[in-house]
């Protein structure tokens, strides 16, 4: 809040702008409160003295701003989200001194909002061997929550190009761009384009952080060189979003487990082996008799 400072000598009592401190509210994560101390007797009025015009001299309504700082008290310049500031119902604006509340006002209320920034996130879809961009895979993307724990990420409401179960399709060769909140996540390949296999190491992990795009492993360590992995990571420019290009191998899958192919095969397989069984059984019953 901006405070108004006594000065000595003066009567009426006069008040100067010294751009201090006054009240600070500190957010505890643990508890999703705030806590502050209250500070009381604002002044209600600054005299202002116009030494080249003494007549615009006089008694003028004191006003506040709140700015939301960081934790050395420098106005915040986190890029993980976006700060506003609304006063009583008005529209929200940038500049929080645009939202003061004057010691007239009837209603004295601002309201600090913080809106998540979301960063574009390219993934795209390539032959392994020669970096050729392919289409026809699916994926699911996860974010890590509170507890550490991955879950699938839905988009929170917001159209971030995922589906409500946290899938997503390459249908073209051009990929597809996310738009992504801070945080980190994990994205797996659920399907791979036709002719070519899903590979272990095709799962991969990043941070949004400041704007940014880290390259992560599944401890959360940042990855400075993927020259040897499957996932290759560039990122962000002025005019290009971070990419992440997802190689895959040529080859062909095989059945699922319990699915309808290796069903068949194991059923033929046990029934060829029975008949062998029934047969050398019989075989060797019959020799003696033979001889």
């Amino acid at each position: 809040m901006q405070q108004l400072e006594q000065l000595d000598g003066n009567e009426p009592t006069v008040y100067s702008y010294s751009g201090n401190t006054v009240q600070s509210l500190t957010y505890n994560s643990a508890s999703k409160d705030w806590t502050h101390a209250t500070h009381q007797n604002l002044p209600v009025k600054v005299y202002v003295e116009n030494s080249v015009d003494p007549t615009q001299s006089g008694w003028y309504d004191a006003s506040y701003y709140v700015i939301e700082c960081d934790s050395e008290g420098d106005e915040l310049s986190n890029t993980d989200y976006s700060v506003t500031y609304k006063k009583n119902d008005n529209a929200a604006v940038e500049d929080a001194s645009n939202a003061a509340v004057q010691s007239s006002d009837e209603t004295r209320t601002i309201t600090i909002i913080n809106t998540d920034a979301f960063v574009e996130v390219k993934i795209l879809k390539v032959d392994s061997r020669d970096q050729k961009e392919l289409a026809g895979a699916q994926f699911q993307i996860l974010k890590k929550n509170e507890a550490g724990k991955y879950e699938v990420y839905t988009g929170d409401g917001v159209d971030t190009g995922v589906d409500t179960d946290g899938k997503f399709s390459i249908i073209s060769t051009s990929g597809i761009t996310l738009s992504l909140p801070a945080g980190e996540y994990k994205i797996t390949e659920l399907k791979a384009p036709d002719g070519y296999v899903i590979s272990s190491d095709s799962t991969f992990y990043f941070k949004v952080v400041n704007g940014a795009v880290q390259y992560i492993d599944e401890n959360g360590a940042e990855i400075t060189n993927d020259s040897e992995r499957l996932v290759k990571h560039t990122a962000k420019t002025s005019t290009d979003p971070a990419t992440f290009k997802v190689g895959n191998r040529p080859g062909t899958a095989l059945p699922q487990t319990g699915g309808i192919g290796t069903t068949l095969f194991t059923a033929l397989g046990g029934l060829m082996t029975a008949t062998a069984g029934a047969i050398l059984t019989i075989r060797r019953k019959r020799k003696p008799a033979e001889g």
